[in-house]
């Protein structure tokens, strides 16, 4: 039923394998794994803790998912403590140096988070999301240029990595060369035509130019997939304001 996605129905049906073997850690884990799958983290989180009282085999997996479900219940600092007993366990864990690194970097740790980035990237140096992940540090530390040459190499790993060409574009538009981030937004659109975050980007990287029938154009494109989005609402009400519809703009 995980594979096929079936998250609730693999929930009940471990629920109903642990009345029978309630002390199986395994069984505890892949509850916790479904739970995670499906929303919830506070009950993902509880099978995992009750997985690693039964000791495993599977313990880093076990700490690198319960991290993960950490993050997911907004509670970071937990998340970054057993992600680092998951590295302590198996130092060739790359996913997991990867979520370490996105830890720091939702507390605002810059150097720390690069310094785990680069882990990952001198275990796998094709690890395309760990060059994202040093990317977007680089941008909130505001050194662009570095930010860019970090999406460069991503995308030379992987030409269809959205995120790494929606990250250029927000770049182009931090340091305002619309224009470059208008490229960038398309050859996402290439990959998705539906990704909103770079349908969003490229009406932005128009707006700002005041080509706004564009704007429009590209937010009604929006609004198909995503009917009550709050920014392109209020996207939509500036361009009216700023053309002087104001009636529109109401």
């Amino acid at each position: 039923y995980n594979n096929l996605g079936k998250w609730q129905t693999a929930i009940d049906n471990f629920k109903l394998s642990l009345e029978l073997k309630a002390g199986d850690a395994n069984l505890y884990y892949n509850l916790g794994l479904s739970y995670y799958k499906n929303n919830q983290a506070p009950d993902a989180i509880a099978a995992f803790k009750r997985s690693l009282k039964r000791k495993p085999n599977n313990v880093a997996q076990l700490y690198y998912h319960l991290g993960l479900a950490y993050t997911k219940n907004n509670q970071i600092l937990k998340a970054r403590r057993v992600h680092k007993k998951a590295s302590e366990i198996d130092r060739s864990f790359v996913d997991n140096y990867y979520e370490l690194a996105n830890t720091y970097l939702l507390k605002d740790k810059y150097v720390m988070a690069i310094e785990q980035f680069q882990q990952a990237i001198a275990l796998n140096s094709r690890y395309t999301k760990a060059y994202l992940g040093m990317g977007l540090t680089y941008y909130y530390l505001k050194k662009y240029s570095k930010a860019l040459a970090m999406y460069k190499q991503a995308l030379q790993l992987d030409e269809s990595f959205i995120p790494a060409h929606t990250a250029t574009g927000m770049t182009y538009m931090k340091i305002k060369q619309y224009d470059k981030a208008t490229q960038a937004y398309r050859k996402a659109l290439k990959q998705d035509p539906r990704d909103i975050h770079a349908l969003i980007g490229l009406a932005m990287s128009y707006q700002t130019r005041r080509y706004w029938k564009k704007a429009l154009e590209v937010y009604a494109k929006v609004l198909k997939i995503d009917a009550e989005n709050a920014i392109v609402y209020t996207s939509i009400g500036n361009i009216y304001f700023n053309s002087n519809n104001y009636i529109a703009a109401i």
